[in-house]
């Protein structure tokens, strides 16, 4: 497919619709042949939509959407993902956005989800299967702790918030101002896999956790923040203020502790910290994440002053290894990796590669639901489920959800994954499915 028939540039609208309804958005800055179309366009031009990427063509009410994200701003390109597709609330979801700092903040769709993020946490049970076996013996058990655990979280009383944000005034105190406790995630659970040593000699049983989500009330108040600015500072102002780094890193030390919790109440064992800076007088344990993957994520260069927002996709630059990649409840996550790593104890691969063309890749598929059908039946994964699963009746999943919010999801066969390929990934480095065991899904 030519370049003109999947990167077009969309026409200014009269009325765009209103930015505090938009979905998670990503722009991005103009190349110069983009720059020459807009100089020769006979009516006044907005933003790049780029579908080089997409797996299945547009449906209209995708392109409405898409061109809505980059309406307000010439300076602005969306490239859609192979995991495109529209929200149960009609909004674009699975695409980078990039533009430049100097464009006002009003011009990104902001994400009340954002820095969302997913960790995996290797548990320590010997050799190979040891911790699977442990875990199987007493699956029932193991259920209704688990079940505990989510009693217990979803009983939250002081949610993670910017009133626990610590002074950015003294550079030497770094605790929290206040205590906070540990809000229910997305999902959760306990996974295995079959995944090869670093020295591609074997095949080892692993066990790991898995937790999920973004810290809600606090990306509620970074949105309400972006609200009240959005006329009047730049993208580059909005970055450096001192509540998104600190949102950015406060998800992942939550999902840490979630992790250690979860560690304890299932009797596991794997590598914990203790820390004494998490609050003035409180100490509290977390686990080292094994790795961790951003799937809402922005950021920007200082020195080009080039912005870049995702919505389910990872930015290939953070990365920092594989990227985890959200199957669903029952399939499990799978984790696309990176080159072998031999300098270092990266057991998912070493860094993607970005290029100029691509700077994202998908970390969720395809879900599919009223207003999003199936559009290729063979890769089409129905779900009969109805009503709320029980955990007596249920060997793998506790639902939190009492109706299922989606109809089915779409598997990612090898038509996708060579798109994948397109994006940076190489099959020659593998894919490693994390099998759930019991987990919690509160999304689905």
């Amino acid at each position: 497919m030519s370049e003109l028939k999947t990167v077009h540039r969309s026409r200014a609208r009269a009325a765009p619709r209103a930015l505090g309804k938009r979905g998670d958005g990503a722009f991005c800055t103009l190349d110069s042949r983009g720059m020459a179309l807009a100089a020769k366009g006979a009516v006044p031009l907005a933003g790049v939509v780029d579908e080089r990427f997409s797996f299945v063509p547009l449906t209209r009410q995708e392109r409405e959407a898409c061109d809505s994200c980059v309406s307000t701003s010439a300076a602005s390109c969306i490239q859609l993902m192979p995991n495109h597709m529209l929200t149960e609330t009609g909004e674009i979801s699975g695409f980078c956005f990039r533009s430049t700092g100097a464009e006002k903040v009003s011009t990104i769709p902001m994400d009340k989800n954002i820095f969302g993020t997913t960790a995996v946490y290797e548990c320590v049970s010997g050799r190979h299967s040891k911790g699977y076996i442990s875990i199987v013996n007493s699956l029932e058990a193991t259920q209704s702790r688990l079940q505990a655990l989510v009693k217990e979280l979803e009983g939250c009383e002081h949610h993670l918030n910017f009133e626990c944000m610590h002074d950015w005034t003294n550079s030497t105190n770094v605790s929290d101002q206040r205590v906070w406790n540990d809000a229910l995630p997305s999902k959760m659970g306990v996974y295995h896999c079959f995944m090869r040593t670093n020295a591609q000699n074997e095949r080892e049983h692993k066990i790991f956790l898995v937790v999920s989500g973004n810290c809600r009330h606090a990306s509620e108040e970074l949105h309400k923040l972006w609200l009240d600015a959005r006329e009047d500072i730049t993208i580059a102002q909005f970055m450096e203020c001192g509540e998104v780094v600190w949102l950015r890193q406060a998800t992942l030390r939550w999902l840490n502790r979630v992790a250690w919790r979860m560690m304890h109440a299932l009797e596991l064992s794997s590598n914990a910290v203790v820390t004494d800076y998490e609050a003035v007088g409180a100490r509290v344990s977390m686990l080292i994440p094994t790795h961790f993957t951003v799937y809402n994520d922005m950021a920007i260069n200082p020195v080009t002053n080039e912005f870049v927002m995702t919505n389910n996709a990872a930015l290939l630059q953070k990365a920092g290894s594989g990227v985890i990649f959200d199957c669903f409840s029952s399939e499990g996550f799978w984790i696309f990796h990176g080159p072998r790593d031999t300098s270092s104890y990266k057991i998912f691969g070493s860094d993607f590669s970005a290029t100029k063309d691509c700077y994202a890749f998908p970390t969720q598929t395809v879900r599919y639901h009223a207003l999003h059908t199936c559009k290729k039946a063979q890769s089409q994964v129905s779900l009969p489920r109805s009503s709320k699963v029980d955990v007596k009746k249920s060997t793998t999943c506790l639902y939190g959800e009492s109706k299922a919010l989606y109809t089915g999801f779409m598997f990612p066969d090898s038509s996708f994954i060579q798109q994948l390929e397109k994006l940076g990934f190489s099959y020659n480095n593998g894919i490693t499915n994390l099998m759930p065991i019991v987990m919690y899904c509160g999304d689905e």
